[in-house]
C-alpha cells in the first residue's frame, strides 16, 4: 500500500512478503490522516509501516514482526501517534546498518509525535528512535527490552517528555 490519498484507513490485514525498496514501507502513508490499525505486518523486504509526508497518522495495536530493516519510520510528519503497537525482531538478519536506520522505530523530523504504550524488543538497533529535527515528542508508557541499541534514542531534536516507560 503506497498512496498520498487521505484519511486512508489500513486494518486488519497480513500484510507479509513484500518486496520494497530500503527505507520504503509495505504499507507506506503519504497523504493525512491515515489510520493504520490492527494489522500483522511481518517478513517485509524493507519497513513494516512508513509514514512518509503525511500528517496526523494514527498507528495503533499493529504486530510488527521481522522486517528487514525497520518496524515503523514517521518522517516530516505532524501530530502523528505510535501507540499498542508490538514491534519486535526487526532488522534481524542484520543486513542494514542500525546507525544508519534500523531497528525497531525511527522518527525524522517530526512535530508533535506521541509514541505511547508500545513493546519494542529485539530490533537489531534502537527500540525507539528520534533522530534530527523532532520536537514537542512525548515517549510514554513503552515497554522496551532486549534491543541491540539503545532503547530510547532521542538523537539530535528537542522538546521532547520522557516518562513512565520500562527499558531493560
Amino acid at each position: 500500500f503506497w498512496s498520498t490519498a487521505n484519511n486512508v484507513r489500513v486494518e486488519g490485514l497480513e500484510v507479509t512478503g513484500y518486496q520494497s525498496n530500503p527505507q520504503d514501507g509495505a504499507i507506506q502513508a503519504g497523504g493525512d490522516g491515515w489510520v493504520i490499525r490492527g494489522n500483522n505486518v511481518h517478513n517485509n523486504a524493507a519497513v513494516g509501516i512508513r509514514v512518509y509526508r503525511g500528517d496526523n497518522a494514527w498507528i495503533e495495536g499493529n504486530t510488527i514482526l521481522r522486517n528487514a530493516q525497520l518496524g515503523i519510520s514517521v518522517a516530516y510528519s505532524t501530530g502523528s501517534t505510535v501507540e499498542n503497537n508490538e514491534i519486535g525482531y526487526n532488522n534481524w538478519e542484520k543486513k542494514f546498518s542500525w546507525g544508519f536506520e534500523a531497528g525497531g522505530t525511527k522518527f525524522w523530523s517530526t512535530n508533535g509525535l506521541v509514541v505511547r504504550n508500545n513493546w519494542s524488543y529485539q530490533n537489531i538497533g534502537p527500540g525507539l528512535w528520534t533522530d534530527t529535527d523532532n520536537i514537542n515528542t512525548v515517549y510514554e508508557g513503552n515497554l522496551v527490552e532486549d534491543n541491540y541499541a539503545n532503547g530510547i534514542l532521542h538523537e539530535v531534536s528537542y522538546s521532547v517528555i520522557i516518562r513512565n516507560n520500562t527499558i531493560r
